[in-house]
């Protein structure tokens, strides 16, 4: 029995966000 591996594709969206946390380190 095959499975067929599913990818996950994750979507940068919240680009400010990551911009604010990136500072805080």
């Amino acid at each position: 029995m095959r499975r067929k591996k599913r990818r996950r594709r994750r979507r940068r969206r919240a680009s400010k966000f990551r911009e604010k946390k990136r500072k805080k380190r």
